[in-house]
């Protein structure tokens, strides 16, 4: 870049920085109209290009340009939509390469540097475009499209977004980046190189971003519709209940005469954010309990605590109580296996009613049946998975009068899995 072009940037970046208010202004409220204070600077922005004439005298606009990179830096870019049609940008870098390959082998330094720059640019802004494009899209779908505040607003916006990824996936995965490592096939500098497979590489992570970003949106979609659905049922129950008279509640409902005496409720309270102390019924109560609590503040006294040491702990072994159920429910396990393995059967009540009487005389407690059919349940339930699977299970259950799919079981037996 030359020395001109440079203090010609400068210029510009200081022109702006200068006219940040009136830019700030015309951007915010869409125009500003110009007067004796803001009159140097409006002229100095127009020269510069930065703004120009609205539809009336003494009112301007922002530059399109300025104002679409604004809303980019501020998210709120609501057109995703690229204009770049990568065929043609293609075929556009394919001429900017032989052009620079031809000047640069045949000595023309000044048009290889234009060239260079030329192609440069050009993939960097395809690059910039289908960036934004897609940050944008990925913004308000995580925004819910909130640019627009109707759910059939929203729907119709993801739709169309969809589409437009789909087809811009469609239109890169055409496009074989490969051929492009074609253009610097040859004794080109580094810096040349790079730039292309830079570009390359680039490309090709683009495409499983797009695919990522499909995915989100249609999932998206699936939620939109979703609400969409349910905000149109809502109201359609709306405007049927608006139709019913009967449904409609007046406001002087707990004054109806014919309303029972049961569901009579009382108006709304008037209540106050202090105390009214010319309410005599008020101030005698009130006044209690403010000398009451004045006199418990007066009387408090902070009560020194009392230390004691405990000396000789003396170390007493516990004996373990036997789980006299748990060694019969393992007895009645290990019984109805070998049952089963003589071809026989051992029901769990079966094995109660036979034991019943040597535990009243052994333990002194008696075990309801209904309690020993339980503890055995929860005592497989407790088991390990591959214990579970070894052992097969029989109910005699029946189903609960009025359910679909709950039962109830009064007898059960295992044997060994098959």
């Amino acid at each position: 870049m030359a020395t001109a072009d440079l203090d010609s940037v400068i210029a510009l970046l200081k022109r702006v920085g200068s006219g940040a208010e009136v830019l700030s202004q015309s951007y915010t409220f869409g125009t500003i109209t110009q007067s004796k204070e803001n009159e140097k600077q409006i002229g100095e922005l127009r020269k510069a290009k930065l703004i120009r004439l609205g539809n009336d005298a003494n009112q301007y606009r922002l530059n399109a340009d300025l104002k679409r990179m604004l809303n980019r830096l501020l998210k709120q870019q609501t057109h995703y939509r690229s204009q770049t049609a990568m065929g043609d940008l293609v075929n556009q870098a394919q001429e900017y390469a032989d052009d620079y390959q031809y000047s640069l082998l045949n000595g023309f330094d000044d048009d290889a540097d234009y060239y260079f720059d030329a192609l440069e640019d050009l993939l960097f802004d395809a690059r910039d475009s289908i960036e934004r494009s897609i940050e944008s899209m990925a913004y308000a779908i995580s925004n819910q499209f909130g640019f627009v505040s109707s759910i059939s607003a929203k729907v119709r916006e993801n739709e169309r977004a969809l589409k437009y990824s789909q087809n811009l996936l469609t239109e890169l995965s055409q496009i074989n980046p490969e051929h492009f490592y074609a253009w610097f096939d040859w004794a080109c500098p580094n810096e040349f190189a790079r730039n292309i497979s830079n570009f390359i590489r680039w490309y090709q992570q683009i495409l499983g971003r797009i695919r990522h970003l499909i995915e989100r949106m249609s999932e998206s979609l699936f939620r939109l519709r979703k609400q969409e659905k349910q905000a149109s049922q809502l109201k359609a129950m709306a405007r049927m209940l608006r139709k019913r008279a009967d449904y409609q509640i007046p406001e002087n409902l707990y004054q109806h005469q014919l309303l029972p005496q049961a569901l009579k409720i009382t108006p709304a309270l008037t209540n106050q954010a202090w105390v009214d102390l010319k309410q005599e019924n008020i101030a005698v109560p009130l006044t209690k309990i403010v000398h009451r609590l004045r006199k418990l503040s007066q009387d408090f006294t902070k009560l020194d605590r009392q230390r004691g040491s405990v000396e000789d702990l003396q170390q007493i072994t516990i004996e373990a109580v036997p789980d006299w159920v748990n060694d019969e429910i393992e007895n009645y396990l290990e019984a109805a296996i070998i049952e089963s393995g003589q071809q026989g059967q051992l029901w769990a009540l079966q094995y109660w009613q036979h034991n019943q009487q040597k535990w009243l005389h052994q333990h002194q407690q008696e075990l309801p049946a209904k309690l020993w059919l339980e503890l055995i349940f929860a005592y497989y339930c407790k088991l390990s998975p591959r214990l579970q699977q070894s052992f097969r299970m029989e109910l005699e259950e029946q189903q609960v009068c009025q359910t679909n799919n709950n039962f109830t079981f009064s007898d059960l037996n295992f044997t060994l899995a098959s």
